[in-house]
């Protein structure tokens, strides 16, 4: 509310998908750097959703280990005689909040798609929308990405780009430095790599 300037050109609206009926139950769990599991989130706090309910599937086939961790999950952090204790759990593996006002879930994105660069929590999608909002130029839209890789000179991860050029004409000294900025300026986070390739070769899913 009230945003401008930067804090509005970083501002994202989102689609409700509704409050949780019929017996389905919908937590908000909060992770750290490795996925663990760490609390129950609060109303407006981002955290990974966990789904319980009857219609849940049983699982993955022939995989007993994965299944148990994926459906089978207990919330943390709970008393012992807490009614929570007892029920099993689906991480969802997407990253939302419940709204404090209208208890609506919002989805906000994947936790495989977020990337811990300096501390920080950064979507990928929104650094990919930046560079290409800003390169529009030089490089194909929807042909972008951001992605964390371990740094050779520690434990903390850094910042690649990977992003399809739109042809071989252009001057690639002027679109490194306009991405390096864009994210420097939009995201406050550098950007230690990136590779420019020929157009059509990032592999896609249908959707």
């Amino acid at each position: 509310e009230g945003a401008n300037g930067a804090d509005a050109r970083r501002a994202t609206q989102l689609v409700g998908s509704g409050r949780p009926w019929h017996h389905t139950e919908v937590r908000i769990v909060a992770l750290d750097p490795d996925g663990k599991p760490l609390h129950v989130c609060g109303a407006n706090e981002v955290g990974e959703i966990w789904a319980a309910s009857a219609s849940k599937t049983i699982g993955y086939h022939e995989l007993p280990d994965l299944t148990e961790a994926v459906f089978h999950a207990r919330l943390p952090d709970m008393a012992p005689d807490s009614p929570d204790m007892e029920r099993e759990f689906l991480r969802t593996g997407d990253l939302g909040f419940i709204d404090a006002k209208s208890g609506e879930l919002f989805v906000c994105g994947r936790d495989k798609d977020m990337l811990i660069i300096a501390g920080k929590n950064h979507y990928s999608e929104d650094i990919e929308l930046t560079i290409a909002e800003h390169v529009h130029t030089m490089l194909r839209p929807g042909c972008i990405a951001a992605i964390a890789y371990e740094s050779t000179h520690g434990d903390q991860e850094e910042l690649a780009i990977i992003a399809e050029t739109k042809d071989t004409r252009f001057d690639r000294a002027e679109c490194f430095s306009q991405i390096q900025t864009c994210v420097a300026r939009e995201h406050h986070i550098s950007v230690s790599r990136i590779l420019l390739i020929a157009s059509r070769t990032i592999p896609k899913t249908s959707s």
